[in-house]
């Protein structure tokens, strides 16, 4: 207790020491507006920037949302950090605003107050009929019943929204191609169900603001890293409770985190940090990455479904250039050495993106000193504020927008005034927020009449955002008539086709009937992506065993070396795994080869067997070890339960009678209790077993490295010539946690020494790329799993040291070096927090 109390006296000296040796630069200056725009850097010729509305119009604006009419609502926080000791934080202050332009120059000349007398307020969601509102804890449907943009009534919708912390809690409400609303940072969404509101489960994504590109697919981030997406629909890859996915959800877009900034950045959270940032005090990478946006409008050429991103600490705005390949997608940074905006004005703080009818791209500007909410705020950081009086003024801000030099100021729209007619024909429109409009407008207003000028858009328009819009809106008004719809399986585009699937699964369509149109198409080898769909549609299905498990083979084998296809079959066979793996060691029982890949299937299914604890399913598991036909289909059975070797060693699971099984595989006597035998504590181990928790981690972590590092480690952890060294037996894995998360973190290069042999280049690839887009329970689990497998004996990784090593590492975008690792070499200590 105290060398922990004097470590942390020694830190908390530390960082306030850094704090006052920094150069203490007077407190930046309160530029008036036209200031702040002679302050910005434009990456892009052609194109300026303009101011639409500033202080006292609009006041600490953290989210902005055009309506159908072209007023733009902004959400305006104004008891966030009212000075540095957060006085009055929940002052009921706050307010939704309506701004409006009425003399059509594009500046906003008019607000009006909608709904005030708010504490914290963070988010909103348009309606036709209404606005969603998070507020603190709760969300609320707002409505101005007699047309003077003033609420006069409130529904509470759910009082448990968000968490009670500015910083990390729900936000966003964006309403998703597929009619669900969604929100950053916790796990559910809503849905407008006639006079209710349905909430369900899904995914937790992201920390700050959510987005969707021209497909549906959802973008967010976090504030380390630029740009997540989930490459599969909400709530398909995380139904089975036996199996967790080894990727596609929270994918890494880009694989570098670097920003530019045009101005020092010490009033950072992290700056103390060496390295953090860079000679000029500027940061390196993202330290508060927040508000993506992908770009589906028409009106800044070659934009189209690229995302932008806001730097709130380093004053910027980051361009993403996103590419699509089949089910995947790659990111790279726009500019190599600068942003898309960027500026010198410390106090310009943007902190969400969006666009409106116009296809301007416009961005919420906070404007103050502080962004860091107290709790969240390092000791440096606090003195630093102190010292330069960051925390004063408040209540500013601005809203500003990019535009064209030739660009001029279109009508506003009339979304209200459209007919049915008029609406469908804009699901056609060549930009996204209008198409958006439109579906919302038919959806929410339940013009029914227009289901026959949907089919036939949905099948046969020549657009395919237009075709793809129509289905989903169909979905929206729960088409009674799905079957109409079963052409659109044989789009020409395999993202229409998925879609499809999804919609006429929504809608109903018998599971038989939706079984028959999958099984017609399966022989025909769909491409990846609609195939990956059809595995998932087959896991709702409540059809016979045979049918579907035929139809999931034929989809399974092309692409089963495809780590996101197997998690998608250990979705969809929840429950049903021991009838699954049976059938499928029967059906290729007399395959002398299997393709790449299969292997790994058979373990997943074996482990998730094993993980259920059912008597009944692991007793025909060990049949089915027992019965294999080669030596290596057992070894592989063998090795999905033997992931689960510590919790069967702790509590084995009881069988009704000894597996024939036990017989070529003794080990099978220590994880397994049947009649007469009781396993006997393991004698003498040296090792300690994990617990349930690093269990998990454990069995987490194996399927993360059969996707992500089996390709260069080799399965049996011996390393692959050419490409990387043995991790079995590796002193780098058994040793140091500190250096090993590192390598991970940030990669490696160069030659390395592993247990006495030097390994260089082209023995070995020259560098190993860093797993920094992986979150960091992901990271850990990888490092439990190496450092626990192949007789390894390492302590595991828990995530909160990865969190904490992550932060004191930050500023670091070069991979490391053995000798740069050479200090860190003996040190197994937990990382503590900054």
């Amino acid at each position: 207790m105290k060398k922990w109390l004097i470590g942390l006296t020694i830190r908390a000296l530390t960082i306030s020491l850094a704090a006052a040796w920094a150069p203490v630069e007077p407190p930046p200056p309160v530029l008036s507006p036209p200031e702040t725009l002679r302050a910005f850097a434009l990456a892009e010729p052609g194109y300026r920037i303009e101011l639409i509305a500033s202080e006292p119009m609009v006041q600490d604006p953290v989210a902005i949302s055009f309506d159908g009419e072209g007023r733009l609502w902004v959400v305006e926080m104004r008891g966030y950090m009212q000075d540095i000791d957060r006085s009055g934080v929940n002052d009921p202050i706050g307010r939704i605003s309506v701004l409006e332009d009425n003399d059509g120059d594009g500046v906003m000349d008019r607000s009006t107050v909608f709904l005030d007398k708010l504490v914290l307020p963070r988010a909103i969601g348009i309606h036709p009929d209404g606005v969603l509102v998070a507020e603190s804890k709760a969300l609320w449907f707002a409505q101005d019943t007699d047309g003077d943009l003033i609420a006069d009534r409130k529904t509470l919708i759910d009082p448990d929204y968000a968490k009670d912390n500015i910083e990390h809690s729900a936000n966003g409400l964006l309403r998703a191609m597929d009619n669900w609303i969604y929100s950053a940072k916790e796990g559910h969404r809503y849905r407008h169900a006639g006079e209710n509101w349905l909430r369900e489960a899904t995914e937790e994504r992201g920390q700050w603001g959510i987005s969707q590109d021209d497909r549906g697919r959802l973008f967010y981030n976090y504030n380390h890293s630029l740009l997540h997406t989930d490459l599969v629909p909400p709530n398909t890859l995380t139904r089975n409770p036996n199996h967790k996915p080894s990727t596609g959800l929270s994918v890494g877009v880009t694989s570098s985190n670097a920003v530019f900034p045009i101005r020092p950045n010490r009033a950072t959270n992290r700056g103390y940090i060496p390295g953090a940032l860079d000679e000029n005090g500027s940061i390196k990478e993202v330290t508060s990455a927040g508000a993506p946006f992908v770009y589906r409008e028409t009106l800044f050429p070659g934009f189209a479904g690229d995302a932008f991103v806001c730097e709130t600490a380093g004053n910027l705005v980051k361009r993403i250039r996103l590419s699509n390949s089949g089910l995947h997608v790659a990111g790279t940074h726009a500019y190599p050495d600068r942003e898309f905006i960027a500026s010198k004005d410390e106090r310009f703080r943007p902190c969400w993106i969006t666009t409106g009818p116009d296809g301007a791209l416009y961005v919420a500007d906070l404007y103050r000193g502080i962004v860091q909410d107290g709790p969240h705020m390092s000791p440096y950081l606090r003195e630093h504020s102190i010292a330069r009086k960051m925390d004063k003024p408040i209540h500013l801000g601005r809203i500003w927008r990019v535009v064209p030099n030739e660009f001029t100021q279109p009508q506003r729209p009339s979304f209200a005034g459209m007919s049915a007619e008029e609406l469908v024909g804009q699901l056609a429109n060549k930009n996204g927020w209008w198409r958006d409009q439109a579906q919302l407008h038919l959806v929410e207003r339940r013009l029914i009449s227009t289901l026959p000028e949907l089919r036939e858009m949905a099948l046969t328009h020549a657009d395919p955002n237009a075709r793809l819009h129509a289905l989903w809106t169909l979905e929206g008004l729960r088409d009674p008539e799905p079957y109409r719809l079963t052409a659109a399986l044989d789009d020409s585009l395999p993202h229409i086709r998925t879609a499809a699937l999804r919609v006429l699964n929504s809608l109903g369509l018998p599971d038989d009937e939706l079984l028959r149109q999958i099984s017609q198409r399966v022989d025909a080898t769909p491409p990846q992506e609609v195939a990956l769909q059809m595995i998932l549609t087959l896991g709702n299905l409540e059809v016979p065993a045979v049918g579907r498990f035929a139809a999931m083979q034929k989809l399974l084998l092309p692409w089963v070396a495809d780590p996101l296809v197997r998690d998608a079959a250990m979705s969809s066979l929840a429950r049903r795994e021991p009838s699954f793996l049976q059938s499928l060691l029967t059906a290729h029982a007399t395959d002398k080869t299997h393709p790449p890949g299969f292997a790994f299937l058979v373990e997943s299914l074996s482990q998730g067997i094993t993980h259920s604890r059912d008597p009944k399913a692991v007793a025909q598991l060990l049949a089915d070890l027992d019965a294999a036909n080669s030596d290596r289909m057992k070894a592989t059975v063998f090795a999905g339960i033997t992931v689960h070797r510590s919790a069967l060693l702790r509590d084995p699971i009881p069988l009704a009678s000894r597996p024939s099984a036990a017989d070529d595989f003794p080990e099978l006597a220590q994880f397994f209790a049947w009649p007469g035998h009781v396993p006997q504590p393991t004698v003498g181990a040296q090792v300690k077993p994990l617990t349930k928790s690093e269990q998990a981690l454990f069995a987490r972590g194996r399927q993360i490295f059969l996707s992500t590092c089996v390709a260069c480690h080799g399965a049996d952890g011996k390393g692959v010539k050419f490409l990387a060294p043995p991790l079995a037996g590796s002193d780098w894995v058994n040793g140091s946690s500190q250096r090993l998360a590192r390598v991970l973190l940030h990669g490696l290069t160069g030659p390395i020494t592993v247990s006495g042999k030097r390994y260089a280049p082209p023995e070995i690839q020259a560098v190993m790329p860093p797993l920094a887009a992986l979150g960091n329970p992901e990271i850990a689990a990888v490092l439990t799993y190496i450092r626990r497998d192949w007789g390894n004996t390492g302590d595991p990784v828990l995530p909160p040291h990865i969190t904490n090593l992550r932060i004191v590492s930050q500023g670091r975008t070069e991979p490391w070096t053995e000798q740069e690792l050479a200090p860190f070499a003996d040190d197994n200590t937990v990382p503590e927090k900054p």
